[in-house]
């Protein structure tokens, strides 16, 4: 499997400056890349990484975000290996996707194409 990457672009500032057209002058932007690449069937390499425009010389914002950063990634871990192990156990039972999976469920119709096309 070939390895993806995810790049989030954000961003807040106060109302009526511009930013929803694209002004981000008066406003902090942070941007956040995931690399993930398979390892075997059942497990996976997640790296990530965030950049930002304000408060570059503040350590104390570095270790707040890098720290919860690292705390909410552990909490998905938690969660994605419970649903490893639940899919191990119940073999050919179909997921069940809901709204918020679109994205998720995008990547693997794509990924299936490009399987069955190689």
């Amino acid at each position: 499997q070939a390895p993806a990457a995810i790049y989030l672009d954000i961003g807040c500032a106060d109302a009526g400056t511009g930013a929803p057209d694209g002004d981000r002058s008066r406003g902090i932007s942070m941007w956040s890349t995931h690399l993930i690449t398979p390892e075997t069937d059942t497990s996976t390499h997640y790296h990530w990484c965030y950049a930002r425009n304000y408060k570059l010389d503040d350590a104390e914002t570095s270790r707040l975000l890098s720290e919860g950063g690292h705390l909410t990634f552990m909490e998905d871990v938690d969660i994605l290996e419970i649903q490893q192990q639940a899919m191990l156990d119940r073999p050919g039972i179909p997921p069940v996707d809901i709204n918020i999976d679109n994205g998720s469920m995008q990547v693997r119709r794509i990924l299936s194409d490009l399987l069955l096309n190689e």
